[in-house]
């Protein structure tokens, strides 16, 4: 089916132009069927291994995908359309960002299209979960738990093995289990924990602790990123956000994204809110944190950073270091 995008298609492919990345942002208006479109959108986008979002709010359908320009110009051509589908009208092409995971944006028709965010992670899929907290399985509590099902490489495989450490603000080693140790540190010091990796610093906080949430909040105003609740089910994001049929299936589903909704008026939700209203709430993805929100049993406040950033309030450190 042709849509409606006049967008020039990519030369025949060699091997320059077969590497070559492309990023396009469209707009879906007209009587879309939103809950099919979205489905179809994903489907081709997960097909093709385009990384971006769609997302469903008052204006229509948004969609943006990054990935190699031939895979861009064969999901443009997929986009469903008719009738009774959406008219899709092109934003443009972007300079790539370099998006490689495509996450479901639920925004629902109280929102502006200005305030969707992009997802975090591709979700475990439900066979490394099990494996995660299977006190029999070789896996069992590793953090760097995945495989090429969930597209997680990094520890996927079953000779891969990672010790994790434990650092002070000066480099020095925390004794104790490094996870047990860090989470001890967050939950019942009430202080600030890190992680950290080769593309970003991840301070994590107590979400109900509203001393903790200050210290990231402090931080926040120096970046222009927000403040994300990880909650540990369905159960506690229900507690914190009003969420609509649309948002909770969103928040579920394996794409694992970060959605923005409408805060409760009460308890942890209001220091966790930013100033445009919108709460950013996230169930877990990665191992590292599937085993920390299990062991927290309640929700945390995380913040990203570029990695090496300085300055950053963490009491400790953890990062994983590859068993040589």
């Amino acid at each position: 089916m042709t849509t409606q995008l006049h967008l020039a298609a990519p030369a025949p492919a060699t091997s320059g132009t077969a590497r070559r990345r492309a990023r396009v942002h469209l707009d879906g208006t007209g009587p879309a069927l939103i809950h099919p479109t979205i489905a179809d959108v994903t489907a081709a986008a997960a097909e093709l291994a385009l990384g971006g979002f769609v997302r469903a709010d008052a204006h229509g359908v948004t969609v943006e995908v990054e990935g190699r320009e031939v895979a861009v110009a064969e999901f443009l051509r997929r986009l469903p359309t008719g009738p009774d589908g959406a008219c899709w009208v092109p934003g443009g092409e972007l300079a790539p960002m370099g998006a490689s995971e495509f996450a479901v944006l639920a925004v629902s028709a109280q929102r502006s299209a200005p305030t969707a965010h992009r997802g975090s992670d591709i979700g475990l899929c439900p066979t490394c979960v099990a494996a995660l907290f299977d006190k029999a399985h070789p896996r069992f509590l590793d953090p760097t738990i995945g495989c090429s099902a969930c597209r997680r490489d990094g520890g996927g495989h079953p000779d891969a093995r990672h010790q994790f450490r434990l650092v002070d603000s000066t480099g020095n080693d925390i004794d104790g289990h490094p996870l047990r140790s860090g989470m001890t540190i967050l939950l019942l010091g009430g202080r600030i924990l890190a992680t950290r990796d080769a593309l970003r610093t991840r301070l994590y906080a107590d979400a109900t602790r509203p001393a903790a949430v200050a210290l990231l909040l402090a931080l926040l105003r120096s970046t222009e990123g927000r403040l994300v609740a990880l909650c540990p089910n369905p159960e506690w994001a229900r507690r914190l956000a009003r969420l609509d049929d649309a948002e909770a299936a969103a928040l579920s589903s394996p794409r694992n994204p970060v959605v923005l909704v409408e805060p409760q008026p009460v308890g942890p939700a209001l220091d966790l809110t930013s100033p445009d209203g919108l709460l950013a709430v996230t169930l877990p993805g990665c191992g590292m944190t599937h085993v920390m929100a299990r062991l927290a049993a309640r929700p945390l406040a995380y913040l990203d950073l570029p990695a090496g950033s300085a300055g950053a309030p963490a009491i400790g450190t953890l990062f994983a270091e590859p068993v040589t």
